[in-house]
């Protein structure tokens, strides 16, 4: 059992060290995950069909403050559960909503935002444009 350690460790250092020298060849490597790459060449990640904005209002805060930036993907195809947060066309005030997801329904969703005491008025799924996939704080 004893020469058995000793043998994965020295795998173990091969492998480590061949990842290290990989890795150091090219400046920049870059790290891919699905649709994400992450590059090591400041801050950049490129996301694959997601599109980044910066929201304001405070009508999500504290979870969304104003002036968080967001990573929205196209909410086409995708199982709308509660809890998640997504951005609607509101029919009646003519604007783009980024609001939570509390109840979803055969016929209509329900949404409010974090920081409000009542829920918006019921949406339909169409409605739904974008999901929030990720957040930055200022």
């Amino acid at each position: 059992m004893h020469k058995l350690s000793k043998v994965i460790l020295i795998l173990a250092t091969i492998l480590l060290l061949f990842t290290v020298v990989v890795a150091f060849r090219n400046p920049f490597p870059q790290f891919y995950h699905n649709d994400i790459i992450f590059q090591q060449q400041g801050l950049d990640i490129i996301i694959k069909d997601v599109t980044v904005r910066t929201i304001t209002g405070n009508s999500m805060a504290p979870t969304l403050p104003h002036g968080s930036t967001l990573f929205f993907a196209d909410a086409s195809g995708v199982l709308i559960e509660p809890g998640m947060i997504v951005q609607f066309y509101d029919n009646n005030t003519n604007e783009n909503i980024i609001h939570r997801v509390i109840a979803v329904y055969d016929t209509h969703l329900v949404t409010q935002g974090d920081n409000n005491i009542d829920p918006d008025p019921d949406i339909q799924r169409k409605q739904i444009k974008n999901i929030i996939i990720g957040s930055l704080f200022t």
